[in-house]
C-alpha cells in the first residue's frame, strides 16, 4: 500500500470494523502534511463538499466517502 500511493490512489475496502480508519490513520501519520476527512463530521464533509483541502497536501484521506451521494464521478 506504501508504494501505491507513492504513485496512485489507493480505495481501502473491508467489512465493517476491520480496523480500515485506523489503518489509513497509520499511514496518514507517514505523509508529514496528510489531511484526513470523515464524511460523517460535518466540518469535514463542508472541506469535502467545497473541495477546500490545502492543494499541496502530500495525502488526502476521504472516509466513509460511500456515504456521498454520486461519490464516483465526484471523485
Amino acid at each position: 500500500m506504501q508504494r501505491d500511493l507513492a504513485r496512485k490512489m489507493v480505495f481501502l475496502t473491508g467489512p465493517r470494523q476491520a480496523g480500515k480508519t485506523t489503518l489509513a490513520q497509520m499511514m496518514a501519520g507517514q505523509f508529514p502534511d496528510a489531511q484526513l476527512f470523515n464524511w460523517d463530521v460535518l466540518a469535514d464533509r463542508r472541506v469535502m463538499l467545497a473541495q477546500s483541502w490545502v492543494p499541496t497536501a502530500s495525502l488526502l484521506v476521504f472516509d466513509e466517502l460511500h456515504k456521498m451521494k454520486d461519490w464516483r464521478p465526484w471523485l
